[in-house]
């Protein structure tokens, strides 16, 4: 069975299949329900099970082939002084992912979900794929997160392959669009997955802050060190995990600090740290990627408003004192 035909198995069974190896080191897939469990999982099967079809690598090419997000050098957080991309992982998950986007809009911040396969495959993962549809409706980014979360530096050729590409055609197939953002879990690539990446023509996304919510430390310590950490920085890319209730809880109180960091800014005469997407931070070898028009946009209305919205919090600062 090839790479792709493990991957199309697993994206038609909705991630139910178990993984396997023969002697020759050939990765295998069994269906793990129904009328076919423990049946090898072939591309037939996959096809059964789900009306889908076998790809090759030039079609899984083609769904990463992003020309404003994909192939750009690897994003480390240093990139773009004066500017915070936030950015959440290992989602979606209903009840925690739809606070997080709530309180993105409710701030005007824009940011990207990488999200992992398996999440949004399935019959049981109807909310999930609604909020991948929601993400994409406020104009959020999606990145691939691999299939399973696995460390890729312990795994094959095909089993990487599987992970990645799998995860592209599960996103591809929901928002109808190419996806040029990928992050290694835990961000480890290892020469496979690094090489495999450049190959599909992906952005590796790493960051320069993490928020160590998976630590679960105190809300109120870890808000004030992100915050912190933002303005010490003056920007970098931050890194949470959007299946966190703690994050989910306190997203919108880091917000609300670093709207007030930047009114404090610019009551003392200096320059805000702009929440912006991750188009900011892409690099190619002879600098700076062009910002699509629709994204600057954006990101000089958030600013526009901001003296707007210092007067109406230091106005509500004192009728509340």
């Amino acid at each position: 069975m090839t790479a792709w035909a493990a991957l199309v198995a697993i994206v038609a069974t909705g991630g139910a299949v178990a993984w396997g190896k023969k002697a020759d080191g050939v990765v295998t897939a069994k269906a793990r329900h129904g009328r076919d469990r423990g049946k090898a999982m072939t591309p037939r099967l996959a096809a059964r099970t789900a009306g889908t079809r076998t790809a090759d690598a030039a079609e899984a090419r083609a769904l990463a082939a992003d020309p404003v997000l994909g192939g750009a050098r690897t994003i480390r957080g240093g990139e773009a002084p004066g500017m915070v991309a936030f950015t959440f992982d290992d989602g979606p998950r209903a009840g925690t992912t739809d606070k997080v986007i709530d309180a993105l809009l409710a701030y005007d911040v824009p940011a990207t979900f990488f999200v992992v396969g398996h999440r949004i495959t399935g019959k049981r993962a109807d909310d999930a794929r609604a909020l991948v549809a929601r993400m994409v409706e406020h104009g959020f980014l999606v990145g691939n997160h691999t299939w399973s979360h696995p460390h890729l530096r312990a795994l094959g050729d095909r089993r990487v392959a599987a992970e990645i590409d799998g995860t592209t055609a599960a996103i591809h197939g929901l928002t109808g669009a190419a996806v040029g953002l990928f992050r290694p879990p835990y961000g480890a690539h290892g020469k496979r997955s690094a090489a495999h990446a450049t190959h599909r023509q992906l952005t590796s996304v790493l960051w320069s802050i993490d928020s160590s919510d998976w630590r679960k430390p105190r809300a109120a310590r870890m808000r004030k060190a992100i915050v912190e950490a933002i303005f010490a920085d003056d920007g970098g890319v931050v890194l949470m995990h959007d299946t966190k209730p703690l994050t989910a809880q306190t997203i919108a109180g880091i917000l609300d600090d670093l709207e007030a960091g930047n009114c404090a800014r610019l009551a003392a005469g200096d320059a805000p740290v702009v929440p912006v997407s991750l188009h900011y931070f892409l690099r190619d070898a002879d600098g700076p990627r062009p910002v699509p028009a629709e994204v600057a946009a954006r990101t000089q209305r958030y600013v526009d408003g901001l003296p707007a919205r210092c007067t109406a919090r230091s106005k509500g600062e004192r009728e509340n004192r």
